[in-house]
């Protein structure tokens, strides 16, 4: 399945727990490409949902849930690159 196939399916399923996609809510900014910026079912706090399913803790601020998907993006692809280096070597 694709990243955005399973994004959008995540994304549902919160939906359907009365949480809010607030994607559209960044101006010209965008998530980063598997990621969805959510607001809690309360409606006071962010955070990012990956398309894996995993979740960022919740923050008031959709800016600092912005920048730590973009941090989660970095942290993914360096342990990605470095899993591919390791079955290379072996």
């Amino acid at each position: 399945m694709k990243k955005d196939e399973a994004l959008a399916g995540a994304v549902t399923s919160h939906i359907e727990l009365g949480c809010t996609d607030m994607g559209n809510s960044l101006g010209i900014q965008k998530m980063p490409r598997g990621y969805a910026l959510m607001l809690n079912r309360d409606q006071t706090h962010f955070y990012w949902l990956r398309h894996d399913g995993k979740e960022s803790q919740i923050c008031w601020d959709k800016w600092a849930v912005y920048r730590g998907a973009q941090d989660d993006v970095i942290k993914t692809a360096g342990e990605m690159f470095r899993n591919q280096n390791c079955h290379a070597i072996n």
